[in-house]
């Protein structure tokens, strides 16, 4: 026996095509939506880290900038007001790391015996070597030598003498620097003649995406960070004395991603601090 089957209607298939058509729909916006948003936030931490790293790294060497340094040579040789197309250049003997601290000094006619806290300080110092003997605390520049023969690794000693003539005048000195008869005082730091330079600038030609650049001497561009998108710079309490810098420092998402028409725009971030120079 034939039972009455009866199917879907014509107006009944349409109205559930387009109820499954604006559920697709609405399900398709919120997954764009929650996509961009998590680009978007992705690009937003990256940003504040290369932020905290950039920071860290360039207060880092300002504060290490002049520290040891011979007198007459500047912490910083460019006070740029920003890094947009300038140079921060940095004098610094933390490069080579060349530096011993002095435990005792015994005076000779024209050389000075000295005691240093380790054997492999003794190490860092060749004969023929343009040293410089400072005081950390308060900072001062005492003597100036060179590294003569007689270094004793054993006894921990090393033997410095005064500048020749010759040598007094091919670095243009007008005498040569104390040595013997100076008050040395165990911590006093004998440090190596190794002053180079440091410098930084932004490198803004990316498009969107900017670099934070380092440079050692004679080297090439490391990039720091990228999405740096400005350092400012103050210099505390002027560019004739500087004692402290204070660095605003900017960055904003990728312009090729969060800056597309689709999304919400360029997102941007800031940090600032105070960094005094170790030597002032």
């Amino acid at each position: 026996m034939m039972r009455n089957q009866r199917g879907f209607s014509l107006v009944e298939l349409l109205v559930v095509t387009v109820v499954m058509g604006l559920v697709v729909a609405a399900t398709y916006t919120l997954y764009v939506s929650t996509q961009r948003t998590a680009v978007t936030s992705e690009e937003v931490v990256d940003v504040q880290q290369n932020l905290r790293f950039a920071l860290d790294q360039i207060a880092s060497d300002i504060r290490m900038a002049g520290f040891l340094v011979p007198e007459g040579t500047p912490a910083l040789s460019t006070t740029p007001a920003d890094l947009n197309g300038n140079d921060l250049v940095m004098n610094t003997t933390m490069q080579t790391r060349r530096f011993a601290r002095i435990e005792s000094v015994t005076d000779g006619s024209t050389t000075v015996d000295i005691t240093v806290a380790d054997s492999e300080m003794v190490d860092l110092f060749n004969q023929g070597d343009r040293v410089y003997v400072f005081r950390p605390s308060p900072y001062e520049e005492l003597a100036g030598a060179v590294v003569d023969a007689g270094k004793d690794r054993g006894a921990r000693k090393l033997v410095l003498r005064t500048l020749t003539a010759d040598e007094v005048t091919a670095e243009g000195l007008a005498a040569a620097p104390p040595l013997v008869g100076v008050e040395y005082l165990a911590g006093d730091v004998l440090v190596a003649s190794d002053v180079s330079q440091i410098t930084y600038n932004l490198d803004t030609t990316a498009g969107g995406n900017a670099f934070l650049l380092r440079r050692n001497a004679g080297g090439n561009n490391d990039i720091v960070a990228n999405k740096i998108s400005g350092v400012q710079l103050q210099y505390i309490p002027d560019v004739a004395d500087v004692v402290a810098v204070r660095i605003l420092m900017e960055g904003q998402t990728d312009e090729t991603m969060t800056g597309q028409a689709n999304f919400s725009g360029v997102k941007t971030r800031a940090l600032e601090t105070v960094v005094r120079l170790r030597n002032r």
